[in-house]
């Protein structure tokens, strides 16, 4: 893939150099930008903000089976899951940008407070990773992907036991 490296501190970006013809307006370094923002509203539960960087016809779609349809939708439904993870953060690993997508490589850690897809809470607090797809346009987020490795967070909280050890040869 023919990209071109922008300087960040942390995390790393690459930002792919897009097509023709695909929303000229929006920079390779604006759709950074506006990822990080994003994930930076995320952190700080900023509906407000989170409200201007969604589309009003945004969509979700969660990994749980089931997408929420509009930015009120969405803020709702991240107040649920910050009720479950009051500590959760989301650490972008890497923002990767070009033409009308952007994808953030996340780890988040969080502490599960309250039941959560039929498993009870967790006094233990886990760490687990994640990938959201973007699409953008006109410098908003319009539809985004999440795909989350709970498998892991549900072992680290010891709902879920974790492989056994393959036996000794």
């Amino acid at each position: 893939m023919d990209g071109a490296q922008v300087d960040a501190p942390a995390p790393s970006v690459v930002a792919p150099a897009g097509r023709p013809g695909r929303d000229p307006a929006l920079t390779q370094e604006a759709a950074i930008a506006l990822l990080s923002t994003y994930l930076e509203a995320v952190n700080h539960r900023d509906d407000a903000a989170l409200a201007a960087l969604l589309a009003p016809d945004y969509v979700h779609h969660w990994p749980f089976g089931h997408d929420t349809v509009g930015a009120a939708a969405d803020l709702a439904n991240l107040q649920r899951v910050a009720e479950v993870f009051p500590d959760l953060t989301v650490t972008a690993d890497q923002i990767l940008a070009g033409d009308d997508l952007g994808v953030i490589v996340w780890t988040a850690t969080g502490t599960q407070a309250r039941p959560f897809l039929g498993f009870p809470p967790s006094a233990h607090p886990a760490s687990w990773s994640g990938i959201f797809v973007h699409r953008l346009a006109g410098g908003q987020i319009t539809e985004t992907w999440t795909q989350a490795d709970h498998l892991s967070r549900l072992q680290q909280q010891g709902a879920i036991p974790a492989p056994a050890a393959p036996p000794a040869s």
